[in-house]
């Protein structure tokens, strides 16, 4: 009888854990507004859906770019905080190209992305070995282990 318990409770609280449903985010117009001005394609519909996060009180909104995820972080304003796209390594300034291929000539990149501040100044963070990241005009600025 206690083995028929047991098991009982284990089922139940399976059951319990899986039919949890994953928190729904309320996003203000504003901020959904002002996610479509910065990616006109970025269309929130059933096959491509805009999958939205809260990161410090603002929201990050992720959505499927051409042939690569695109994500921007705006306020409950409205207001653009920060825009990350993938973009190919013949976009990156020459002077980051050069710091590549010096000091990671074996190494494979695994993403790159351009990150645009809310003033519009521009980072790059790459992903070898390493995650270094560097300015607009190609100084490295800090590199995260892996």
């Amino acid at each position: 009888m206690k083995k028929i318990l047991v098991l009982f409770s284990l089922l139940l609280c399976i059951q319990f854990a899986y039919s949890q449903k994953a928190k729904h985010i309320v996003v203000p117009q504003v901020v959904k507004d002002a996610f479509v001005f910065i990616y006109p394609n970025a269309y929130d519909t059933v096959e491509n859906p805009t999958k939205w996060e809260r990161i410090k009180g603002n929201y990050k909104g992720t959505t499927q770019g051409y042939k690569a995820m695109a994500s921007a972080i705006i306020d409950t304003a409205g207001h653009v905080i920060r825009i990350e796209k993938p973009i190919h390594i013949q976009y990156l300034p020459e002077k980051i190209k050069e710091y590549i291929s010096n000091n990671y000539k074996e190494s494979e990149i695994k993403s790159i992305l351009q990150i645009t501040d809310a003033k519009g100044k521009k980072f790059y963070s790459l992903v070898i070995e390493t995650e270094p990241m560097f300015d607009e005009s190609g100084t490295l600025v800090k590199t995260e282990k892996k």
